[in-house]
């Protein structure tokens, strides 16, 4: 019998693992399952792996639950990661492997690190490239835990990057800033028709969604929407706009978590596109 592949995406941050899997259809995509797994203080501090064997015996004892068909997706902690934006030039036209090497090359000048010390990753949409970075200790690190978990998996992204996904799939307008809350803090993310920016704001320096929204780059925030989602249950904060990452799925497999856009994260890493 024909079993289909399940595509999850695995958001661990400070004190929680979320993870969602999602089935491609013939006229979609299918949410199959969601999960959820509290972490102690201790695994992450910061954003910063510290007790990896803690994390692997959770995990390890999550994967024997799951199919052997399936495509895993990570997204590092925001603390771990850089993103840089680097325009092409418009008169040269580069394709694999001197377009590689010409951004590799490039980063060089972009990163405090010595790029020796980084994992490079990029994505070109139209004339910018899009450049994330990871210090390569850290990196694996990661990768060693999660081999130790029998997971491996396909794609390394960034949490900024995955709430994009998930709402490009919801039907949220290009033009929106997007604005999270999670336990830790506040992530925005850029509109999608603008150059690539996110930020988390640490909740020990503001105390509310207003404050973040007053900081954000922009020069005329009140033409823009500003679309918003969060891990509990509150008030939508005045002048933003509601969004259901249930939009992007044409079935879902009950019972659904009473709190589903808790799972954005995740739900966009399943949901991400495959590197070309």
């Amino acid at each position: 019998m024909y079993s289909p592949k399940w595509y999850v995406g695995l958001d661990i941050q400070n004190g929680i693992i979320r993870a969602v899997a999602a089935i491609k259809r013939r006229d979609g995509w299918q949410l199959r399952h969601c999960w959820q797994y509290l972490l102690p203080d201790v695994v992450m501090p910061e954003g910063r792996l510290q007790r990896p064997e803690i994390l692997r015996d959770i995990l390890n004892q999550w994967r024997q639950k799951l199919p052997k068909k399936i495509s895993f997706r990570l997204a590092l902690p925001v603390q771990q990661t850089l993103q840089r934006n680097l325009i092409l030039p418009s008169d040269i036209s580069l394709k694999e492997p001197e377009q590689g090497w010409f951004i590799n090359a490039s980063a060089e000048k972009q990163f405090p690190f010595n790029t020796r010390e980084l994992t490079l990753d990029y994505r070109i949409i139209e004339q910018n490239a899009y450049i994330s970075a990871a210090r390569q200790k850290d990196l694996e690190l990661w990768l060693q835990c999660l081999a130790q978990a029998g997971i491996c998996p396909d794609a390394i992204d960034i949490a900024p990057c995955a709430l994009r996904y998930m709402a490009q799939y919801s039907g949220v307008p290009i033009n929106s800033w997007l604005l999270h809350r999670q336990q830790s803090g506040w992530l925005w993310v850029s509109p999608a028709n603008a150059p690539f920016a996110y930020d988390l704001v640490s909740a020990n320096t503001v105390v509310s969604p207003q404050q973040v929204i007053s900081q954000l780059p922009a020069s005329s925030i009140t033409e823009k929407n500003i679309y918003y989602s969060s891990f509990q249950q509150e008030a939508l904060p005045e002048g933003t706009c509601s969004w259901d990452m249930l939009a992007a799925f044409r079935h879902y497999h009950p019972p659904l978590p009473i709190q589903l856009m808790e799972y954005v994260i995740a739900g966009g890493l399943a949901l991400r596109p495959d590197d070309k």
